[in-house]
């Protein structure tokens, strides 16, 4: 059987576009297809201008431009867009749910108590323009407003620009900011440091797209918002494969996000109450022992019923989610690290009663076992 030459044409060389080409790999697995997938070998990033047209069945591409929208309608060919570039993509689009990141980086920073909010984005940029209205609506449905600065696509990232390092002077303190992407966050802590402003104390800065070395990569540590990538390259493989059947696909898919991988720059609660800033000294204190709602009650002297109405004014969350939150960080962390610890141990140095209740706590959160993070 001769197989079909499918091109994709995006960079490997990030780690959301590498999840990417797994979701594809997936489907191509999953459905048996004769797919030979094809990019370039030695650098990783196949451009459209490099594909003949007779030497693809279908591709899978990001149309980032007008000469993108071109050269695509030259190669008339099926092909898939996955990149949110554009305000509207004349080809079938699979790509992330920009809209609900947005919304999603909202709630984490309101469960971190901040109320000064800012974004830094791209005009005339599809994906930019989705987040900031997803966050936009998020934040202003508890009355609050966000403050906004927006550059040109592809401007210089090489320097703190003045208008970059003007917009963070003017902020009010402390101020929470998501970025369009991770890139762009990097920029706003490189300015911070120049401004001597504390990241996250005065500043705390949430990217997007959670590319491993970028954010590792940024000091401190940048958190960021996690797409299903591996999610957008199977159904994009899955529109791909109905279009070189002759089938009609979905116009616009849209695919939500995954989670927020907390790092050092969002890393801070901002309560305004006294009473909870004593409350969340005790937790970070005790959570690795046998700490309960009760105990941080008696702790304050307040009654049960204030503490829950409490939190969830400053902090969207009741006192116990936010203590499961604190000690799953913790056993990750534990996970994560090369030190020989079995389950028993790292549940237990994370506060947890058992395994099980561990296990039960990150299934709920992140649709698995513990086991699985343990590398």
């Amino acid at each position: 059987m001769i197989k079909k030459r499918i091109v994709l044409a995006f960079p490997m060389g990030s780690s959301h576009w590498e999840k990417t080409a797994y979701g594809i790999r997936a489907y191509c697995n999953e459905e048996k297809e004769n797919w030979k997938l094809i990019t370039n070998p030695e650098t990783h990033i196949l451009k459209l201008s490099d594909i003949p047209p007779e030497s693809a069945d279908g591709v899978i591409a990001m149309l980032r431009n007008q000469e993108d929208l071109a050269l695509a309608e030259k190669l008339a060919i099926p092909l898939i867009n996955i990149s949110g570039t554009l305000l509207r993509s004349v080809h079938p689009r699979v790509c992330p749910d920009f809209f609900s990141m947005g919304k999603l980086a909202a709630d984490h920073f309101f469960e971190r108590g901040f109320t000064n909010f800012a974004f830094f984005g791209l005009n005339s940029t599809h994906f930019s323009k989705m987040m900031y209205m997803g966050f936009q609506q998020q934040v202003e449905q508890r009355h609050h407003g966000v403050h906004a600065l927006e550059v040109p696509f592809g401007a210089d990232f090489f320097s703190n620009d003045d208008q970059v390092l003007k917009f963070l002077k003017e902020l009010p303190k402390p101020c929470a900011i998501l970025a369009a992407h991770d890139p762009r966050a990097q920029m706003l802590i490189q300015a911070c440091e120049e401004l001597h402003l504390r990241v996250p104390e005065d500043i705390a800065i949430l990217g997007s797209n959670n590319d491993t070395v970028s954010c590792e990569f940024s000091s401190p540590p940048l958190s960021s918002i996690e797409r299903d990538d591996k999610k957008v390259g199977f159904e994009a493989a899955k529109a791909l494969d109905m279009l070189m059947r002759g089938e009609a696909c979905q116009q616009e898919l849209l695919i939500p996000p995954v989670n927020i991988q907390t790092r050092k720059s969002t890393e801070i609660f901002t309560p305004t109450h006294p009473e909870i800033k004593l409350a969340l000294s005790f937790i970070e204190e005790q959570f690795t022992q046998s700490l309960n709602v009760k105990m941080i009650c008696d702790y304050l002297g307040r009654s049960r019923r204030w503490l829950e109405y409490a939190f969830r004014e400053e902090l969207q969350q009741s006192p116990k989610h936010f203590i499961d939150e604190r000690r799953l960080k913790k056993a990750m962390q534990l996970l994560k690290k090369s030190a020989p610890l079995n389950l028993s141990q790292i549940a237990h140095q994370s506060g947890f009663s058992s395994v099980d209740q561990m296990n039960q706590l990150f299934i709920k959160k992140h649709g698995k076992r513990a086991i699985f993070f343990k590398v």
